[in-house]
């Protein structure tokens, strides 16, 4: 089989595969269609590689990520006073104190980047831009 013909048969059930059809399927209609078992292992190789590749891998939506910084920032700022409190009172293990500052610190950061974040995207959807130009005439 010449590398054309390979390439537009590659081409024609990678659109099928795009479409639905499930690999199993694919490889009986080739089966079916009498070519060699060794071209029918290119031509699957080929259409699944091409089709990993061409699928793009999920990705978390901005307002969702800022949401998450949000929650998180706010669970660590959260937990580190409360170890910090506790730790200064008589129920402390060994009457060891600890004053859990990085994650207070980095907490307060997550949150405060998070919200910003947040602000930035509903302040890009609302806003319009206006002119106070008049038309001449």
């Amino acid at each position: 089989m010449k590398s054309a013909e390979r390439q537009d048969l590659v081409n024609h059930y990678l659109e099928k595969r795009k479409s639905g059809m499930d690999f199993s399927t694919i490889r009986k209609e080739l089966i079916q269609k009498e070519y060699s078992a060794s071209t029918v292992q290119m031509v699957m190789d080929q259409i699944e590689s091409e089709f990993i590749s061409s699928s793009k891998p999920r990705s978390w939506s901005k307002p969702l990520k800022a949401k998450l910084k949000v929650w998180f920032g706010g669970f660590l700022f959260v937990l580190g006073i409360i170890v910090t409190v506790l730790s200064f009172t008589p129920y402390s293990v060994a009457g060891h104190q600890s004053i859990w500052i990085g994650h207070i610190l980095s907490g307060s950061f997550l949150f405060y980047i998070g919200k910003r974040e947040l602000r930035k995207l509903q302040l890009t959807g609302k806003r319009k831009f206006k002119t106070n130009l008049k038309p001449e005439g």
